[in-house]
């Protein structure tokens, strides 16, 4: 996607802040970080999602 680590760790660490989701350290890895959906991200990508999909069709 051509998007540099700072704008990454940036829409993360704001997403995070939000509630949508959560990081975790990587049990195998240290110096990594794993990213899941909380509930309140899981509600906001099934809405993303539908609206993706109408757009989509027409």
């Amino acid at each position: 996607m051509k998007v540099s680590k700072a704008t990454s760790a940036r829409a993360i660490q704001s997403l995070e802040k939000e509630g949508y989701v959560y990081r975790e350290r990587d049990e195998n890895d240290l110096r990594a970080y794993r990213v899941y959906l909380t509930e309140k991200g899981k509600e906001m990508r099934d809405i993303i999602l539908k609206k993706l999909n109408s757009y989509m069709e027409g």
